[in-house]
């Protein structure tokens, strides 16, 4: 390595470090401002509630397959990455769940478990219940014990649902109407980080993807519903890209084929193709395999 030059692995641990640490400063700068609750734990609950959705932001980051951070750092670190911040996410968002029912309770006089009940009828409040317990349960699965006893398509799918934590604690955070609403700039700044987030996963997972294949000019475009990295099996990938694809190219359905049904969902959704690889080599008659998928199939 010539002197002065930085590596690009450092260089892309620099940048991605130094933009989280960067907005994480800026979010704790605007909380001290005017980031004050109705008491002392409602306070402390605000600032945990901040951060658990400044990590949320930073899940999304680490697993939007970013080509410029996947070639210098490498999927197998920025996984790792992604399990640790992952559970840093579930012990502050249960720390904040329960100083927001402990500093409700504190100012109606009332028992936690009363406090709770009342907070459940509230629908923004409902929300983040919801979007909390769903971060528990993916994150009690992903323990290595538990995970090690689940079928892998098993925690797969319920892995998938923290998808759906997410877009609730979005809605959540829009009904409650509280975060930085002391000041325009602050929350311009704030929704605007947060569609950066989308706007990289959305890129990173769908545009690039076809972008590289249909600048290519290709006429014939294979869907692969295995993530090459991670070995994660989800056929409704093709569902969700096919109709990208631009008329006259050739699609093909790629993985996740287990039977019949699967091929017939894959010619539903569209597929002109469907690639067949291990399912064939253990049915035990390939030859019989072929005819039933081909039928399938409609052909």
């Amino acid at each position: 390595m010539r002197q002065g030059i930085i590596p690009p692995v450092v260089a892309a641990r620099w940048a991605l470090w130094t933009f989280v640490i960067t907005n994480l400063v800026t979010v704790e700068a605007l909380f001290f401002t005017a980031g004050s609750g109705a008491n002392g734990v409602l306070t402390g609950a605000k600032f945990f509630g901040l951060h658990a959705a400044v990590l949320m932001l930073f899940q999304l980051l680490l697993v939007a397959r970013l080509p410029w951070l996947d070639r210098r750092i490498g999927m197998d670190r920025l996984t790792v990455w992604h399990r640790w911040v992952g559970f840093t996410l579930l012990w502050t968002i249960l720390t904040h769940a329960v100083l927001v029912v402990l500093g409700y309770a504190s100012l109606a006089g009332a028992s936690m478990t009363k406090t709770f009940l009342a907070l459940a009828g509230v629908p923004a409040s409902l929300l983040g219940m919801c979007a909390a317990a769903i971060v528990v349960v993916v994150a009690a699965v992903s323990a290595r014990y538990v995970r090690g006893r689940l079928r892998y398509e098993v925690w797969h799918g319920l892995h998938l649902l923290l998808y759906l934590a997410l877009g609730l604690a979005f809605v959540h955070q829009l009904q409650e109407t509280t975060t930085f609403s002391y000041s325009a700039p602050a929350k311009v700044y704030w929704w605007a980080l947060w569609l950066c987030a989308f706007g990289a996963l959305v890129t990173g997972r769908i545009v690039m993807p076809l972008w590289r294949n249909i600048a290519a000019g290709a006429e014939l475009l294979g869907i692969n519903a295995r993530d090459l990295t991670t070995l994660d099996v989800d056929r409704k990938v093709f569902a969700d890209l096919v109709t990208a694809i631009p008329e006259g190219t050739v699609k093909v359905a790629e993985s996740g084929v287990t039977g019949p049904k699967d091929v017939a969902e894959y010619r539903g959704w569209g597929a002109d193709a469907v690639l067949v690889g291990e399912a064939l080599v253990r049915s035990g008659d390939p030859r019989s395999a072929v005819r039933e998928f081909i039928e399938a199939a409609g052909a």
